[in-house]
């Protein structure tokens, strides 16, 4: 039995030494090494996509700032399309090292991401993600606990299907909706 056994490691030792190679690894630093010098990891193909939904530079928006920071970070595992209203990011990492996306080429080709997450908050900054959620589905990433604020908003510039007031009376009743 110890024989037997013994056979069937060295054989799948074998197997596991053909997966390996001084090429392979050689290709494989020197990935990392222009990884380091450019500051993003280099494109592969088998790493998946990833579409962020938020607010950019130059928003006055600390989810924009946020998301502008998390960005090289999500970068090291996904390759990332940032999808805003705005016609381009000020942030120099971000202008670099992102595709933009507007929100009309993002409602056409949404659904061939991988991933999308939104970055949500309660301002008009978020306005046009509401729409797109229902449309293509991701991780939402909710930085306020009240989103009143931005379904107010979305209400007075007839963005939303549902009135303000139908929302307020449906969270707190009448005595709100007189307040």
């Amino acid at each position: 039995v110890y024989a037997d056994r013994l056979e069937a490691e060295v054989q799948h030792a074998l197997v596991q030494a053909g997966r390996f190679s001084w090429e392979r690894t050689a290709a494989a630093t020197l990935d990392v090494l222009r990884e380091l010098v450019r500051g993003r990891p280099a494109a592969r193909a088998d790493r998946p996509t990833l579409a962020v939904v938020s607010p950019l530079p130059p928003e006055a928006s600390g989810i924009a700032d946020y998301t502008a920071m998390l960005l090289p970070h999500l970068a090291r595992w996904y390759d990332v399309d940032v999808v805003t209203d705005l016609p381009a990011s000020t942030d120099p990492w971000v202008a670099a090292n992102c595709r933009h996306r507007s929100v009309d080429w993002f409602r056409r080709k949404g659904h061939t991401y991988d991933r999308v997450v939104y970055q949500f908050g309660n301002s008009a900054f978020h306005g046009h993600m509401f729409d797109l959620l229902p449309e293509i589905p991701g991780a939402v990433v909710l930085h306020d606990f009240a989103l009143s604020g931005i379904v107010s908003y979305r209400d007075g510039m007839k963005q939303s299907t549902r009135p303000w007031a139908a929302d307020l009376y449906h969270s707190h009743g009448y005595p709100a909706l007189v307040a």
